[in-house]
């Protein structure tokens, strides 16, 4: 959300990019966890259910 409301000013798009791609690499690091049997969580997530 805070990217969309950047992109008024030029710094929103690479900024947009960059979480994107972060997504991407985090998700592919998840895989390889659960592929190998190994519980992952997420960097920078709330943990709202215990």
């Amino acid at each position: 959300m805070i990217c969309f409301l950047l992109m008024v000013i030029v710094i929103g798009f690479p900024l947009l990019m960059l979480v994107g791609i972060g997504a991407l690499v985090l998700t592919i690091i998840a895989g390889i966890k659960a592929n190998d049997g190994i519980a992952y969580r997420y960097p920078f997530t709330l943990r709202l259910i215990k």
